[in-house]
């Protein structure tokens, strides 16, 4: 008898499955509405959370300070901008765009 093929034997092996076999219940009609049920309740409220509580129209610029801010926004930028600086940037091109 060959060593090896001893050895062999004791090396534990996966058991085979059957791919094709299920191993969870189908869901039925009323498991599957519930769930929609759920989903549609968690996009709701999830949606509702993302959105600001405080949301308030765009207040209304006069046509000098949109202009003075399109002057601004018009100078060149430093070598080296923060992000704070761009947020600010972005929100004055957000009040220009939204002014014209």
């Amino acid at each position: 008898m060959n060593a090896y093929a001893d050895a062999k034997s004791f090396i534990p092996q996966k058991p085979r499955v059957d791919p094709d076999a299920r191993t969870t219940p189908v869901p039925t009609e009323e498991e599957r509405a519930r769930v929609r049920e759920k989903l549609e309740a968690f996009r709701l409220q999830s949606a509702a959370f993302r959105r600001p509580l405080d949301a308030k129209p765009p207040e209304q610029i006069s046509p000098e300070r949109r202009d003075e801010l399109a002057k601004m926004l018009a100078l060149p930028d430093r070598a080296a901008i923060t992000a704070e600086e761009m947020a600010f940037r972005r929100k004055n091109q957000a009040i220009v765009e939204t002014a014209q």
